[in-house]
């Protein structure tokens, strides 16, 4: 397996260099976290990918979605897949069923 090293400064867009202003002086919302940088580094690296977090520091730059919003969504596709598979079964329960009468007439 082959390992590469990245230096993570070299792979980070403007917008996540934000991570790296880590300054106490900053408010909040504008406040990075060097430690989250490895991560951001790595989605971009990787893209197109999509961070998945709690961590309020992505959040609030922009660089990822809500992990509530993205549960939501995916029950939501679970649930039609789960009708998707209940019809596709009656259609064939119907058609074995068709298929039977005629072979039975």
């Amino acid at each position: 397996m082959p390992i590469v090293d990245l230096a993570v400064r070299d792979h980070l867009s403007p917008a996540s260099r934000m991570l790296l202003r880590d300054d106490p002086s900053l408010p909040a919302v504008v406040r990075g976290g060097a430690d989250d940088a490895p991560t951001a580094a790595l989605a971009e690296f990787l893209a197109p990918t999509v961070i998945l977090t709690k961590d309020s520091v992505f959040t609030c730059l922009g660089l990822a979605v809500p992990v509530d919003q993205w549960v939501g969504m995916a029950h939501g596709l679970l649930r039609a897949s789960g009708f998707e598979a209940n019809l596709a079964n009656s259609v064939f329960v119907a058609e074995i069923a068709a298929w039977l009468a005629v072979q039975a007439a």
